[in-house]
């Protein structure tokens, strides 16, 4: 059995164990431009989700393997989604942190206008 293998087997291991747990979980999501309607006013930014993962320290643990093509990845930015809305910032990274927050709210809707209605 390759070294490949054996971290693959203990990857999917430590998946079992987690949902036996019922460790929670975190969205994944990447950043993706939309245009406008016609191309009007421009576009905007939004994170998309692309699946949700166990946070492990500085990494992340895909939960659906077959989905993310079952790496790690490397934990980045972590946001909670807010409406856009008038905010006084006094710093640009406060600015920036608010704007991530933003395209983060984008995504969620996107995805909620996307799912099955369950009624």
């Amino acid at each position: 059995m390759g070294s490949l293998q054996r971290a693959a087997e203990s990857l999917d291991g430590a998946r079992v164990a987690l949902a036996a747990a019922g460790a929670g979980t975190e969205v994944l999501a990447r950043w993706q431009r939309r245009r406008r309607a016609l191309g009007l006013l421009g576009s905007e930014t939004a994170l998309r989700p692309v699946g949700t993962a166990w946070r492990l320290g500085v990494l992340l643990l895909p939960t659906d393997p077959a989905g993310t093509a079952g790496a790690l990845a490397a934990g980045g930015t972590t946001t909670r989604a807010v409406d856009d809305g008038p905010r006084g910032y006094t710093a640009d990274s406060a600015r920036a942190r608010g704007e991530l927050r933003v395209a983060a709210r984008r995504g969620e809707r996107r995805r909620a206008r996307r799912s099955p209605s369950t009624g």
